[in-house]
């Protein structure tokens, strides 16, 4: 099914975002870049056509988030390790990465217990801000331009931001199904 190759594609685009970061020339950074808003695609793609020709799955609906997830926090732990994004903007970084890991750990045992814990449209934009801001952020890096670089960097605290939201409301809604005592 279409959508489950894309939504695979969008995990295997990965390496060749990885080594381009180690290859590190200026053709390779724009390879990242355009592998990344290529990758960025297939997540709007994959849904839109599950829905279009009815082919949602369960395959789909799990990995899906995860494909986002590793294709965000990869791309993240890059630019920090190769000191892109770094000092306090690294705290940006760390909030969007704790936040994946506590809803996807809250996911996994809400399933447990069959409660449903469907995607907020606001967790669509924040997915949407955070692709966008670091495409900006590798369009930056290989331009090599300050400016849009300082740009996407504050297009990235707005994303910690939506992510800090997002994954409250999530958290307030598991924490209902927690035994606390």
């Amino acid at each position: 099914m279409l959508p489950n190759i894309l939504t695979l594609s969008r995990i295997a685009f990965i390496p060749i975002i990885i080594a381009c970061f180690y290859i590190s020339t200026s053709f390779s950074m724009y390879s990242a870049f355009v592998v990344f808003v290529v990758a960025c695609i297939t997540d709007f793609l994959d849904g839109y056509f599950a829905r279009l020709y009815k082919q949602m799955s369960n395959f789909g609906k799990c990995f899906d988030p995860i494909a986002d997830k590793l294709l965000v926090a990869s791309l993240i732990v890059l630019l920090t390790g190769f000191q892109y994004v770094e000092g306090y903007n690294m705290i940006a970084a760390i909030i969007i990465l704790f936040r994946e890991v506590l809803v996807s750990g809250m996911r996994e045992f809400l399933v447990e217990i069959k409660v449903p814990l469907p995607v907020s449209n606001l967790a669509k934009i924040k997915t949407t801000v955070q692709m966008l801001s670091l495409s900006i952020i590798l369009f930056a890096i290989a331009c090599k331009s300050v400016v849009l670089l300082d740009i996407s960097v504050v297009m990235l605290w707005v994303a910690a931001g939506l992510t800090i939201i997002t994954g409250y409301q999530y958290f307030e809604k598991g924490i209902k199904h927690l035994d606390l005592e």
